[in-house]
């Protein structure tokens, strides 16, 4: 039997072990949240089988990289399928107990699995973040003097540009470029860092506290105006991640961005691509510190 060896890591303050039988090389972006701490919330474990039988009756959903069928215990498993084998499923990963995850997979799947980045993709980590009270949100977050600020919008839509305005103008401090944690406490938001960037690159185990959530828009002028209620929630939500085949877990998104738009401004950023966005912003939030 081969030897088994033994990954953590620590991310949002969320501990996730991974057993493999493969090595899982550590690279760059998962490197920073490595942990020799034993305490875990989820244990992942992957396991070689010789062969996987794929369920009958239609899937729950089908996406471009696996389809989810429900047991009849109601546990849902994700099968994963790999277009360079000819679509053929190689591996099934399924939540059997509260803090477990298992993995099987196929010998055509080993290649696959003996990456780290496949691996976390493939154990549903946003699905138990999410158990967790962690919000996966589509946006760039800054660490600024005024507190941290998330610009979340459609992909294209200048997410990254503000933030580096930020940086550049303002001293802010970048905490993730595409996909950052969002956790509450008595304190109130904090923002983490994750494995995912996007082109920013920059991959720190960090977090900030939260001031303000901005939606942008992209003009011809700059223009700044306050969203509440109804609107707030269904443009924030637009950016979160949720399993649309799991009703929990889409309820779950919803109760959370509801508190935080509640708990935090939501502003539409109608802007320019330069200095001037973060002036109005600044502005803005200054004004606010002030009353």
């Amino acid at each position: 039997m081969a030897e088994r060896r033994h990954y953590r890591l620590r991310i949002s303050g969320v501990g996730i072990a991974f057993s493999s039988s493969q090595p899982l090389p550590v690279t760059e972006r998962f490197a920073p949240f490595l942990t020799e701490e034993r305490g875990t919330d989820f244990f992942v474990e992957y396991r070689e089988v010789p062969a996987l039988t794929v369920p009958l009756g239609e899937p729950v959903y089908k996406g471009e990289r696996f389809w989810v069928w429900q047991e009849e215990n109601g546990v849902f498993s994700r099968w994963y399928f790999d277009g360079m084998q000819g679509n053929a499923f190689f591996a099934r990963s399924r939540q059997d107990r509260a803090d477990h995850v298992q993995v099987d997979y196929s010998p055509i799947g080993r290649e696959l699995v003996s990456d780290m980045g496949n691996c976390f993709s493939f154990c549903g980590w946003e699905m138990l973040l999410l158990q967790k009270e962690r919000l996966l949100l589509h946006a760039s977050c800054v660490d600024t003097p005024l507190g941290g600020l998330l610009f979340s919008g459609p992909s294209g839509i200048g997410k990254s540009t503000q933030a580096e305005l930020w940086r550049q103008y303002a001293g802010a401090e970048l905490i993730n470029g595409d996909r950052p944690i969002l956790s509450r406490d008595e304190q109130g938001w904090h923002a983490w860092g994750s494995p995912y960037a996007g082109s920013s690159r920059r991959f720190v185990n960090e977090s900030c506290a939260l001031r303000a959530l901005v939606l942008l828009k992209q003009a011809k002028s700059c223009d700044l105006r306050r969203l509440r209620g109804a609107d707030a929630f269904r443009r924030v939500f637009a950016g979160a991640t949720a399993n649309s085949w799991d009703r929990t877990s889409v309820q779950n998104v919803c109760r959370l961005t509801e508190q935080l738009v509640s708990d935090l401004p939501v502003y539409e950023l109608s802007c320019t691509p330069d200095r001037a966005a973060v002036e109005l912003l600044r502005a803005e939030l200054e004004r606010k510190a002030s009353i």
